[in-house]
């Protein structure tokens, strides 16, 4: 990964990795860090993700850092 990641332009793919519900262009650096990131977050089946709760998230966390 440390290698693909000195690459200047990493080839690209097509794909839906990680559970996702839509295909994206992807580089394999990034499919490597997303996966390892991904090894240690587990979804939480209580919580209510639509819409709203993400919009209100969104913006609770930028104003956290000063960005409305």
């Amino acid at each position: 990964m440390l290698a693909a990641l000195a690459t200047p332009e990493p080839r690209r793919i097509t794909a839906a990795p990680f559970d996702s519900s839509e295909a994206a262009e992807w580089s394999l650096p990034a499919l490597g860090v997303v996966g390892a990131i991904m090894a240690f977050l587990a979804p939480d089946p209580a919580a209510r993700w639509d819409p709203e709760r993400v919009d209100n998230d969104v913006m609770a966390a930028l104003e956290a850092r000063g960005q409305p």
